[in-house]
């Protein structure tokens, strides 16, 4: 049976590629060179960062508002500019919960913070103290500021208090857990009289359980210059007279719920850069929040991203592998315009070959070198930590295989336009990268496309290379599957990139054939 002429071409070029040594050394140890080059560089970067500059992301899922004029440092937002101001962090802000912990997976930062929601009324209530205050003293005074209910009264103004007296105390300490309460101030019997006699005059601040020393000292200190400031300033002042208030836990009782800061953090982050990470967070937030006094106790949860990592040559190789098949552009353009300067398109024109024969027979030769190219960078890339995290392997092995056949159609198209435009081998191992420049450029191989001028960002996304990685890290990185309709819009968009393209090289080539 005899044979198509597009594949005794294709056979003929293949053929002529393997024998010529720099042809070789062109197509097969310059992309193990490049593709080892970029595993030693970036395969072995660890997922942890060792500087002292850490990034941190900040996630705010709070819908309240503190709405405190007296305390701004209650809203994230403070918090937030405060911490962009510290130079070991790197903070950037996500939306939600998923795009920061996409983003640690991806490596763009080292763990993330997360605010819950209600954290700022949290912050407002817990900021307010709330007293309740029982007088069970059964003498009194005619002084003014010896009165306890005076006291209550004056105090209410500007402190959060509720005088209780009406109420049976032992029921009212049996729900004190409930009662939403800090703390219970009990003036004892025979307070009046006290300091009416110059003498000691006794209270008990009951409190919750498991409150700091450091926090109950300043509490007790707070309420007894308080009761001081109104007790002891009458006329004739009333010196003498000394105001104990002695601290004790209310039984049975339980601290207030605590709304916890989440710290998120990968399976390998050391442990040592965890605890570093955390006291700077802890530090820093527990400063701006109580930074006179330390009033409101603060929680941080240390939690771990359970989601499989990706190391960095995994989410960069898809850029890697389209970088190392460009070299096809440059040796197919190569090749036309040597057949043109050796003769041999002239003698095949004069044997009545159709160009579509001759193209044919370029386009399969250099899709089969361009699947070589991908097999070697797959290869020197795994060595060094490239995994592969398909949805199906069906769907990565054909989607693969049709990204590498459509891209191999742009690539022989542009080869086809570059070759009549530069005419001469020497003129287009030159020329040809007016095109590479802009494809590699704009791939997002090497950089991040958000780097980009934002005037060039929504046309960026349609260059072919572009398109070509998108594909690959659906496929290898994402767990697309073909029934991934964006996967389609792609390859429709590099289909028609790939056929216009190619009808245009093929009008060029024809003049181009009848030229020589």
């Amino acid at each position: 049976m005899k044979t198509p002429l597009f594949w005794d071409i294709a056979v003929k070029n293949l053929k002529t590629t393997l024998r010529d040594k720099k042809t070789l050394l062109f197509v097969i140890l310059i992309p193990i060179f490049f593709y080892t080059l970029m595993g030693l560089l970036f395969g072995t970067t660890s997922a942890d960062t060792e500087g002292y500059v850490y990034s941190i992301g900040f996630v705010d899922l709070d819908s309240t508002s503190a709405n405190n004029p007296q305390y701004p440092n209650y809203n994230i937002s403070y918090m937030l500019e405060i911490m962009k101001d510290v130079d070991s962090l790197n903070i950037k802000e996500y939306i939600t919960h998923e795009s920061a912990e996409k983003a640690l997976n991806d490596l763009k930062i080292d763990a993330f913070i997360e605010f819950p929601d209600g954290f700022e009324l949290f912050l407002n209530e817990s900021g307010d103290k709330a007293y309740a205050m029982y007088d069970n003293d059964t003498t009194s005074s005619s002084a003014f500021t010896h009165s306890i209910d005076n006291f209550m009264n004056v105090t209410g103004s500007y402190m959060n208090v509720t005088n209780i007296t009406s109420q049976d105390f032992g029921t009212f300490m049996s729900t004190f857990n409930e009662s939403g309460y800090d703390y219970v101030l009990l003036f004892q019997d025979g307070f009046e009289a006290a300091l009416d006699a110059g003498t000691m005059a006794n209270a008990t601040l009951f409190h919750r359980s498991e409150i700091s020393n450091e926090l109950l000292t300043v509490e007790v200190e707070t309420i007894k210059s308080t009761m001081e400031g109104f007790f002891l300033q009458v006329d004739p002042p009333a010196s003498k007279a000394d105001i104990v208030v002695d601290p004790l836990a209310a039984p049975g009782s339980n601290p207030k719920p605590v709304k916890q800061v989440s710290i998120f953090f990968r399976d390998s982050t050391e442990q040592l850069t965890r605890n570093i990470i955390t006291a700077t967070v802890q530090s820093i937030i527990d400063g701006i929040i109580n930074f006179n006094p330390n009033e409101i106790p603060l929680e941080f949860n240390e939690q771990t991203v359970t989601n499989i990592e990706k190391n960095s040559i995994t989410l960069s190789g898809p850029g890697y592998l389209m970088y190392g098949m460009l070299s096809i552009l440059s040796m197919a353009t190569i090749l036309i315009t040597m057949e043109r300067k050796s003769g041999n398109l002239k003698r095949l024109e004069s044997t009545r070959m159709r160009s579509m024969d001759m193209l044919g027979g370029h386009v399969i030769s250099n899709t089969i070198i361009l699947f070589m190219q991908f097999g070697i960078g797959v290869g020197v890339l795994s060595i060094f930590g490239l995994r592969v995290y398909p949805g199906s392997i069906l769907s990565l092995i054909t989607g693969i295989s049709l990204n590498l056949v459509l891209t191999s159609l742009f690539l022989n198209g542009l080869a086809l336009v570059a070759g009549t435009l530069f005419k001469t081998p020497e003129a287009s191992g030159g020329g040809v990268w007016i095109f590479l420049i802009p494809l590699m450029t704009f791939s997002g191989a090497f950089f991040p496309l958000e780097l980009v001028a934002p005037t060039l960002v929504p046309y960026v996304r349609w260059i072919p290379t572009r398109i070509t990685v998108l594909i690959f890290q659906d496929l290898m990185i994402n767990e697309s599957t073909l029934l991934n309709p964006q996967l389609w819009i792609n390859f429709g968009v590099l289909a028609l990139f790939g056929i216009v393209l190619f009808i245009i090289g093929m009008k060029l080539y024809g003049r181009f054939a009848r030229s020589t």
